[in-house]
């Protein structure tokens, strides 16, 4: 699957997933998105940061979305995938 089908994956299952927790709205960080071989990485934060810049909104602890580019599974990431991704410079 291509990366702009993958991102509306992601998409619909942040929006899923998100309807659960006690968060304030959140949106995908589409122009951060990379493709690390058969996966897509996409990082979301809170709407009201994103677009306001309000640092009282920002989340924090939030992990990635992996969305598997042959399945279409999508998952949170977990915390030995996020260091692998900040050692090697592809999340900061």
């Amino acid at each position: 699957m291509d990366q702009t089908a993958a991102l509306n994956l992601a998409d619909s299952y942040l929006k899923t997933r998100s309807l659960d927790w006690d968060a304030p709205p959140v949106r995908l960080i589409r122009e951060s998105s990379f493709i690390d071989g058969k996966f897509l990485i996409v990082q979301f934060n809170s709407i009201a940061f994103l677009d306001r810049g309000e640092i009282g909104e920002m989340l924090g602890g939030n992990m990635p979305i992996r969305v598997d580019l042959n399945s279409g599974n999508c998952e949170l990431i977990k915390m030995v995938d996020l260091i692998d991704y900040m050692d090697r410079g592809l999340i900061s």
